[in-house]
């Protein structure tokens, strides 16, 4: 059993192809119950970002490698655009001086707030009231495996990795707004689940003027992402094996 693209990436990088019986299961999540009722409140943007790493969210690399957008970045950005915001920045496990830095840039920007140690119920509550989730990168050129960096997909990463938070905004119907994780991506895109934009190229006047129909979609949709809905096909094939 393959998770989501590790199968092509084996046979890409290394020119490993496997013939056996298999099967590709995609990262699927949970099914979340009690979630708040989103409403439109406001001509205000409201969007969620979280880092796994706080020095992402600090420290801007000059090296031209496509990485992610800082804090910094991302408000400089978004004050170029005529269009009334607020981002709220998410992070679970930053040191006492990357607090410190973070609440600095938080009393910098009248459009941000930042968060720590939120427990994860309460987490995907507050996920499910936000316009969108979102996950900026700054473009650039994409390292060859295996050079990598925490801030940058090496070649391989970034077009086979995955993102669970992607799942997980969508099953509780928060639309997605990346680039990260290319083939993902793609997919979640044609589905209409994700909008893919990077720093560059964000345009916050067309997530506010769509971010009801997109929400509306994904709470659509997101049943197909709900694992409960694809554990026959896993034990389908775990059967069929046995048998054979």
């Amino acid at each position: 059993m393959w998770r989501y693209y590790s199968r092509d990436f084996l046979a890409e990088t290394f020119g490993v192809e496997y013939k056996g019986t298999n099967i590709i299961f995609p990262d699927y999540c949970q099914r979340f119950d009690n979630e708040p009722v989103y409403n439109i409140t406001n001509d205000c943007l409201k969007m969620m970002c979280t880092y796994s790493d706080p020095d992402n969210a600090l420290v801007a690399v000059t090296d031209g490698f496509d990485r992610l957008a800082t804090i910094d970045e991302i408000i400089t950005e978004f004050d170029k655009q005529n269009v009334s915001y607020h981002i709220d920045f998410y992070f679970w496990n930053p040191n006492s001086f990357q607090e410190n830095r973070l609440r600095l840039i938080e009393k910098k920007y009248d459009s941000v707030s930042v968060f720590f140690h939120i427990p994860h119920e309460e987490y995907v509550k507050k996920l499910a009231c936000y316009d969108y989730f979102v996950v900026l990168r700054k473009k650039g050129k994409i390292p060859i495996w295996p050079e990598y960096d925490a801030r940058c997909y090496s070649e391989g990463n970034h077009k086979y990795s995955v993102c669970s938070r992607y799942i997980e905004s969508i099953a509780v119907g928060t639309p997605v707004v990346s680039t990260a994780a290319m083939t993902q991506c793609d997919i979640l895109e044609k589905d209409e689940v994700l909008i893919k934009m990077h720093l560059k190229n964000i345009s916050l006047s067309y997530l506010k003027e769509n971010r009801k129909s997109y929400k509306m979609n994904v709470r659509k949709k997101r049943h197909k992402y709900y694992i409960e809905n694809h554990i026959d096909e896993l034990i389908l094939f775990i059967k069929d094996i046995v048998a054979n």
